[in-house]
């Protein structure tokens, strides 16, 4: 089913004992970051879950690989998978997306932003196609991945069959989209639409973000029924 929460609902369910404990890291925004609305309900989803192994799917300029590095405890991991030239040359994408795929892979500084010294032992930067690339040995491993590759039909139900069998069943666990409503990106929107007639996928009100826990996090779908 589709279902509608508000933004405060994802935040109250990382419940803390303090102020202080609910503290975040964000990249302030600009003309190319995230949103930061969108960024604080990946964040919280992060913290509720107590993730500590997120794969994210499509890079770019790693600003929201950033942000989730830096929101994990110290022994936590964040695998990115991105274009490579060859890929780009050879990947079947939608004109707008070989447009966002072909921009330079960094903000205007040498290095992606994730490439940072105090963040870069978090990430591991992968490199392929999603819809070629062969995720098996990371099955089963994951507690959150968050999906924001190509946004074709096609890309988009491969990448969310990969992003489910990732996760870990034996702890909760979350598959987060972006561009959930984008009117430029409608197949995100269309697909799922048909994910939602077999589980339940949550839209962020005020976002392009939508989110689907696992069975082990049952307790935290309760209060967003």
């Amino acid at each position: 089913m589709r279902l509608n929460v508000r933004p405060h609902q994802v935040f109250l369910l990382h419940e803390t004992p303090s102020a202080a404990d609910r503290l975040a890291t964000f990249v302030l925004p600009n003309d190319r970051t995230p949103k930061l609305l969108e960024t604080a309900v990946l964040v919280a989803l992060l913290k509720a879950l107590d993730a500590r192994r997120v794969l994210e799917i499509g890079t770019l300029w790693g600003l929201q690989t950033l942000n989730l590095a830096a929101n994990l405890p110290d022994d936590g991991h964040v695998w990115t998978l991105d274009l490579g030239d060859e890929d780009l040359a050879q990947a079947q994408l939608d004109a707008r997306d070989r447009v966002i795929a072909g921009l330079p892979r960094t903000d205007g500084s040498a290095t992606r932003a994730f490439e940072d010294p105090r963040w870069r032992d978090r990430v591991t930067k992968l490199t392929g196609d999603s819809t070629r690339f062969d995720f098996a040995p990371l099955y089963g491993s994951m507690h959150l991945v968050y999906v924001d590759g190509g946004h074709d039909a096609r890309t988009v139900a491969s990448d969310t069959r990969h992003a489910f069998a990732l996760l870990d069943p034996s702890r909760p666990g979350a598959v987060v989209w972006h561009d959930d409503g984008n009117p430029h990106h409608p197949d995100v929107a269309a697909w799922l639409d048909q994910v939602g007639r077999e589980r339940d996928v949550f839209h962020v009100g005020e976002t392009m973000v939508a989110f689907a826990l696992n069975h082990a996090a049952g307790a935290l779908a309760r209060p967003l029924a």
